[in-house]
Order: structure tokens, then C-alpha cells, then sequence
């Protein structure tokens, strides 16, 4: 009655590019691993990538945007995910890991990103007409979304994610912090008559905001907080969303050539948009390449 299915896949390439001759993106895996494991009712699910990578292949020193490091909570890896549940009782926990991305903004790119997209003659964008207000539930209605409502414990952690920005005048760092996010008490008594028990709860945490310019320090940590109440239940008389937010006192200290530099910083980003120079004609291409 068990069913399992391993996967291990050395290489994943996803090239982006104006047409054949002019690569714009690479979007790389490797050693992406893990399992699927199918028990009667219970499934099982592990997946790890060793090495993720964004590349701008316009640049001749093919430019690293984004790295990610590796730690021993994500067991060596970059990325780890783990998922186990069981589809009878619609119960599921869900644990993700990510060790310390690291992005480079290069400007160049993202400009170059920008015009791929808004040139493409291939994309086009549709606005959806106006939703209809939907009536609510009855209580009938109500006890059935109850009784199917599927119960997540989730748990994703990210730790410190960093943004470097290559600013002439003084280099700027931003650390993001840990980031955490999770269910909170997913598997409460939900009934009828209690309508606080129609919400899930949704926690996030972001501990050690930091910002840098030329590698020091112009702020304390800050930490921020989140808790998101979300219905499944339509009712007029609850509000279908409630957010609760709180922020750690901010404190950034600034001396005058810090100050000056910021001011310039949107003179800057508007000679670095002005310099931009997109390949012509700017075809929609797309390559994948996979090794197993």
C-alpha cells in the first residue's frame, strides 16, 4: 500500500532572453533532491536544493543577483522543504527553510527586465470584470465549511535575507532580518455558535531590520510584527479580515554626507534608467534545460 517516488535532478537551467543571440537571465538549480512517499491516507514530502543562483548574462563578469548561502537548519542545503499529511482528515504540516538569500540590485538588469516585458508583443494583460458581492453563507452552508476546512501547520523560516544596492556614491545594505511565518492553533474547536473559531490565524516576524551604508550601521535593529485573521465564513455581520501590526521603536542617525547621498540616490536610478539600451527587435524567446 505504500508508494514512493525519488527524485534527484543534477541541473535546472531557465534562460531568459531577447531572442536567440541575446540572453538577458539564468535562473539555475542544482542537486535538487528529495522524496514522495505515499502511505494509504498519509503522504510524506522532502525536498532540498543544494545551490540556487539568478545570473545576468548581459554582463561580461556574468553578475551573481541572487545566492543562496547554506546553514545547518536547511541540513547543509540552500533551501529544504518537508511536508506530511493526511488527505482523509485534511490535516497537513508544512516546514520550510531558506539559509540566507542574498540579492544584488542590479539596476541594468531590472531595466532591462522592465523593457523585456513591457516590449514583448507576446504578453498581454486582461482586467476581469467587477466581482459580484456574494451573499452569505447559511448555517447549513456554514458547518459544512467547517467540517472540510483543512487544517495547515506551517512554518517557514528565512533567515536574514540581504539586499545590496551598488550605489556610486556610498554602497547600501539592507538586512531584512529573520523572517518567520506560521499558522497559529490551526487545529482550535471551530463551531456554529462561536464565530472567533471561523478565523485562521496567521503569524509573521521579521527580528533585526538593518541598514547600511558603506558597512555601517545608520539605524538599530527593528522588529516587526504581524498577525493576520482571515475568515473562511462569509458573514456580513464579521469582517473578513482583521490585522493587528506592531513595530519596535525606529531610530535611524544620519551625519550630513549619509543625508546627501540618499537625496541623490532617485538622480541616480533616473541617469541609470536613461542609460539603457535594449537589443533590437526585442523578441519573447525562453529556453529550459534539464539534467538528470
Amino acid at each position: 500500500d505504500t508508494l514512493g517516488l525519488k527524485f534527484n535532478i543534477k541541473e535546472l537551467d531557465i534562460a531568459i532572453s531577447y531572442n536567440p543571440r541575446t540572453p538577458l537571465a539564468l535562473l539555475q538549480w542544482k542537486d535538487l533532491e528529495g522524496f514522495l512517499q505515499k502511505n494509504k491516507d498519509d503522504v510524506k514530502i522532502e525536498a532540498s536544493i543544494c545551490d540556487m543562483g539568478l545570473f545576468n548574462q548581459r554582463s561580461d563578469q556574468q553578475i551573481s543577483i541572487l545566492t543562496l548561502h547554506k546553514s545547518e537548519r536547511t541540513k547543509g542545503k540552500c533551501a529544504y522543504l518537508e511536508l506530511n499529511g493526511n488527505m482523509i482528515k485534511q490535516q497537513f504540516t508544512v516546514n520550510m527553510n531558506a539559509a540566507s538569500p542574498e540579492f544584488l540590485a542590479d539596476f541594468s538588469m531590472i531595466n532591462d527586465v522592465k523593457l523585456f516585458f513591457s516590449s514583448s508583443s507576446d504578453i498581454t494583460y486582461e482586467e476581469s470584470a467587477p466581482k459580484i458581492h456574494k451573499r452569505e453563507m447559511t448555517n447549513p452552508e456554514i458547518v459544512g465549511a467547517i467540517e472540510t476546512h483543512k487544517i495547515i501547520f506551517l512554518n517557514l523560516h528565512v533567515e536574514a535575507p540581504k539586499i545590496n544596492i551598488p550605489y556610486n556614491k556610498m554602497p547600501i545594505s539592507v538586512s531584512l532580518g529573520n523572517i518567520d511565518i506560521s499558522t497559529i492553533d490551526p487545529d482550535i474547536n471551530r463551531s456554529l455558535e462561536d464565530e472567533t473559531s471561523w478565523y485562521d490565524h496567521f503569524s509573521l516576524a521579521i527580528n533585526g531590520f538593518d541598514v547600511k551604508l558603506n558597512d555601517k550601521s545608520i539605524c538599530k535593529p527593528i522588529n516587526f510584527s504581524l498577525n493576520l485573521y482571515q475568515s473562511f465564513i462569509r458573514k456580513n455581520s464579521i469582517a473578513m479580515t482583521k490585522v493587528f501590526v506592531n513595530i519596535t521603536s525606529v531610530d535611524f542617525q544620519l551625519n550630513r554626507m549619509q543625508y546627501i547621498s540618499l537625496l541623490q540616490f532617485p538622480e541616480f536610478l533616473a541617469e541609470l534608467n536613461d542609460q539603457t539600451t535594449p537589443p533590437q527587435p526585442m523578441l519573447m524567446s525562453y529556453e529550459s534545460k534539464q539534467n538528470t
